[in-house]
């Protein structure tokens, strides 16, 4: 049977569709691999049908970003509030980026950046200070918590933000390779518990220990090595 083709209109499942199909098509072949006939037919619709909704193709891939930016803050903060361990919620922030940031994505914000520079970036939502904002509100609470820092939660955040994004740019080299869940979730352990080392502050009393898990890390760094040797 063949499907139907959906001439636009102004409704809003029809622009949820093109954002979809475009964000799984930039991902594959990125933004000069793709054309606006590709988006409309993998979204089941007539060829003029994304004009009624975006201006342009360069307009359709920087709201596609994002939308997916969008849904990555969303669910990066539900995972990290979803456990009250600094050192956890900082292990699970991580995983959670690792796993929802394909390989393609960083490629794609450069991509964005020279269609549109900075500025436009960032009406488009597709900005890092998305991600600053989560990890600020991480750090801040861990500090009122009793969790005591050797820097402000401003400078934790961004430290935090510099070695996510490193990580992800190592991922799209590492894209040749298969990285299991399980080295994922072992590497963001390391990360963290390095991190964590320099970032409480010695002030921290043997009670609030096991809030930065530091007693918890160690030990479990030594079961990973073991298995690994």
């Amino acid at each position: 049977m063949t499907m139907a083709m959906d001439s636009g209109g102004s409704g809003a499942g029809g622009r949820e569709r093109l954002l979809a199909a475009a964000l799984d098509l930039f991902l594959e072949a990125g933004y000069e691999g793709v054309s606006m006939q590709q988006i409309a037919d993998a979204a089941a619709m007539t060829k003029g049908a994304p004009y009624h909704h975006f201006s342009s193709k360069e307009d359709l891939f920087g709201q596609a970003l994002g939308r997916h930016f969008d849904r990555i803050q969303e669910g990066l903060h539900a995972r990290m509030e979803a456990h009250a361990d600094l050192r956890e919620r900082m292990i699970e922030g991580f995983v959670y980026l690792i796993e929802h940031s394909d390989a393609g994505m960083v490629r794609l914000v450069e991509d964005l950046r020279r269609l549109v520079g900075v500025e436009r970036m960032a009406g488009y939502g597709v900005t890092l200070d998305r991600l600053r904002e989560c990890n600020r509100s991480l750090f801040e609470q861990a500090e009122s918590g009793s969790v005591p820092l050797a820097c402000t939660a401003a400078e934790a955040a961004d430290l935090f933000l510099a070695v996510q994004v490193g990580e992800l740019s190592l991922l799209e080299i590492e894209t040749r390779f298969e990285i299991s869940p399980e080295i994922v979730r072992a590497r963001a352990r390391w990360i963290v518990d390095i991190m964590l080392s320099g970032l409480v502050s010695d002030r921290i009393g043997a009670g609030t220990v096991k809030a930065t898990g530091a007693e918890q890390g160690g030990s479990e760094r030594d079961r990973e090595r073991s298995e690994r040797c």
